[in-house]
């Protein structure tokens, strides 16, 4: 009894150890990735610290990863995009389990940015919002103002998030497996509730019985037919124009779409634009 309780005591402690363990390396992981970085030495080393710092202030402030990139590859609209997915996805980038987040990729090179949203950055930076941080940082970017870029984006993810959060409590929007399973049950509660009414209405005609002949179905002298002559005379069409689409597919806190990374993430924004 004694060796058997001593034994468990040795196998509990070997599991709390590894545990602690896989804690901290998971800890020391996440604190290694930084929240800015440039490969194309867009912006200066003191600049590069700067915004270090301020986006990963913001990201503990919010507990919703802000990360900055520069590179100068080169990519087109759809590769970088699904650069920012990996990048964001395999580098344990995220708050929580729905790894809450968003990453914004510029090329230098191609001239190209991109946003990409994960977890709560899904309900928080709708389409909308996307073109607005676009709109909000192009003019910083296309003068080669990359820190000041940066800083507007870190700005406008912050105003976002938190407005979001105020107005929905940090409420997740369910992802779209969930989303469907949700129809799925709604669509069967509905169909069984159509179903049921149906029945019982139905149960309530014990007096009602199938006709053999249509004949049986009309009222006596009830249907009366006259001969009578209509002639057309004129015609008048009236013509209205449909409405232009609106070139924004959302509005104000309008929805989002959503994309699914390489490793099953579903991710929104990705709109890669031209600056």
């Amino acid at each position: 009894m004694v060796r058997g309780l001593k034994r468990l005591t040795a196998i509990v402690a070997i599991l709390l150890l590894m545990l602690m363990t896989g804690l901290c390396f998971s800890r020391t992981a996440w604190a290694a990735m930084p929240h800015m970085i440039d490969d194309a030495g867009a912006v200066s080393a003191s600049e590069l610290e700067f915004l270090e710092n301020y986006l990963t202030n913001i990201s503990e402030e919010l507990e919703f990863d802000v990360v900055g990139v520069i590179t100068d590859y080169g990519y087109d609209e759809e590769s970088l995009t699904s650069e920012a997915d990996d990048f964001y996805d395999y580098n344990g980038y995220g708050y929580g389990s729905e790894k809450d987040g968003v990453i914004f990729v510029v090329d230098v090179k191609s001239r190209m940015m991109v946003l990409v949203t994960t977890g709560f950055g899904l309900e928080a930076i709708t389409d909308y919002y996307e073109d607005d941080i676009y709109d909000y940082v192009s003019d910083s970017l296309s003068n080669g103002e990359y820190a000041k870029g940066f800083k507007q984006y870190a700005d406008r993810v912050r105003y976002y998030v938190l407005k979001a959060k105020e107005e929905g409590g940090g409420s997740h929007m369910p992802d779209a497996e969930t989303a469907a399973g949700m129809g799925g049950i709604s669509l069967a509660v509905g169909a069984g509730a159509g179903l049921f009414s149906s029945q019982r209405q139905k149960s309530k005609l014990k007096t009602v019985r199938r006709k053999t002949q249509a004949n049986s179905y009309a009222r006596r002298d009830s249907l009366v037919l006259s001969r009578k002559q209509d002639r057309f005379l004129y015609s008048t069409v009236a013509v209205v124009p449909r409405p232009k689409q609106n070139n924004n597919n959302h509005g104000p806190g309008g929805g989002t779409t959503i994309h699914m990374g390489s490793s099953g993430t579903p991710h929104g924004g990705g709109h890669a634009r031209g600056f």
